[in-house]
């Protein structure tokens, strides 16, 4: 093993390329490493793990660095390596045949642009983070293809990109490889984007791109109206949904259209939204779902909500959640009303919100409300803490 970890080098020593039999290199964290020489790494035949996470050098495609820099084209022949975690100057453009030795990773972290970085979430093994680029111009389809979570942040071109996966799906209907290509991602993050989303017409995918995604993140989305948006451009369904999280998305009015693409989400189980000014009800329902009693998520356990205005509805008024645990509901004075009664108070655990909201609160009946009553603890008036309930 090679560990030169948080050091002050700023090229590899003279005679690395010599450890042929080396198994792991630990790179992180060298702030000052600007030149790895070509033909150094690829000579690590034996290589099984290479991190570089929070280095500051930058892999870059043949073209893309100075002559006699090493490529991400070199990392290819290393046929034993297994974990890699690398920053990228920019998104390579691979044919199908350079990718088969991505493919191979069993775990990956490829942070792409100058500023990559953001937290984790639970689908890290395969990670992909892409900050401050024009992605107008990029295809992204080989990162999906072999990606668990995909982190936008600070992107612009988002809708021209989507619009090219969903191009790419139509053009691809008939090929089963293609329209499983995307299997593997269970974890969409896009923040910190100008970016509109609405779809184009005729640019919506026909079929569900990210079938097995289990968690959306969407933070500071400047023009995001709703969920919607996302859901046709790329067909999806969300039918393996598990988490939705919204933070600041100031021109967003509600949270998904319903009875449209989406019928159902049988699997979400936790929904957390802040910030966001313009919120006025969590599902729109089309004009035959109005009346509709069947909850639209009947596993949700945890109801996050915090500094939302104008949010009156979070459902169809004889609509219940009978899975419900936890509610966390902050400044949202407008929301009068829960999906609760005396059927599935049974399974709440804690509801957490100001004394004066809990007060002004109308229920199915005094029975549900006396139900309930023993489960709720106040938070003060001022409170912006994040919950305490742990993610879903």
């Amino acid at each position: 093993m090679l560990d030169l970890r948080a050091t002050r080098i700023r090229e590899l020593p003279k005679g690395v390329e010599n450890l042929i039999n080396l198994r792991q290199v630990n790179l992180s964290r060298t702030h000052y490493l600007k030149r790895i020489q070509a033909g150094v790494v690829s000579k690590w035949v034996c290589l099984e793990v290479l991190d570089m996470t929070l280095s500051s050098y930058h892999w870059g495609a043949k073209g893309e660095v100075e002559d006699e820099q090493a490529t991400f084209e070199e990392l290819g022949y290393l046929k034993r390596l297994s974990s890699l975690s690398i920053r990228l100057k920019s998104i390579p453009c691979l044919g199908s045949e350079d990718l088969t030795w991505i493919g191979r990773l069993r775990r990956f972290q490829f942070f792409i642009g100058s500023t990559a970085n953001s937290l984790p979430t639970r689908h890290d093994k395969r990670r992909v983070t892409i900050s401050g680029l024009d992605l107008s111009g990029e295809w992204i389809g080989w990162l999906l293809m072999n990606t668990s979570s995909l982190v936008l942040n600070g992107c612009w071109g988002l809708n021209e990109m989507l619009q090219d996966l969903a191009i790419y799906s139509a053009d691809n209907f008939s090929d089963f490889n293609s329209v499983s290509s995307f299997m593997g991602l269970k974890s969409l993050t896009i923040s910190s984007s100008n970016s509109y989303l609405q779809p184009g017409g005729g640019c919506a995918a026909p079929y569900d791109l990210l079938p097995n995604l289990e968690e959306l993140h969407l933070h500071g989305l400047t023009y995001l109206a709703n969920i919607s948006e996302l859901v046709g451009h790329l067909g999806l369904q969300f039918s393996k949904l598990k988490l939705i999280e919204v933070v600041r998305c100031p021109q967003m009015k509600c949270l998904l259209f319903y009875g449209n693409f989406i019928l159902s989400l049988p699997n979400l189980e936790a929904i957390k939204i802040s910030f966001c000014e313009k919120l006025d009800e969590l599902f729109n329902y089309t004009s035959d779902q109005t009346l509709g009693v069947e909850p639209v998520a009947p596993n949700l356990k945890t109801l996050e909500l915090k500094n939302l205005p104008k949010l009156r509805s979070l459902c169809r008024p004889k609509e219940s959640w009978p899975s419900l645990e936890q509610v966390y509901v902050v400044k949202c004075n407008l929301l009068s009303k829960l999906p609760l009664n005396i059927q599935n108070a049974s399974t709440v655990k804690e509801i957490r919100g100001e004394s004066q909201w809990w007060s002004g609160l109308k229920w199915h009946s005094h029975n549900t409300e006396s139900a309930l009553k023993r489960f709720f603890k106040p938070v003060g008036p001022k409170s912006n803490a994040i919950s305490t309930f742990g993610s879903a």
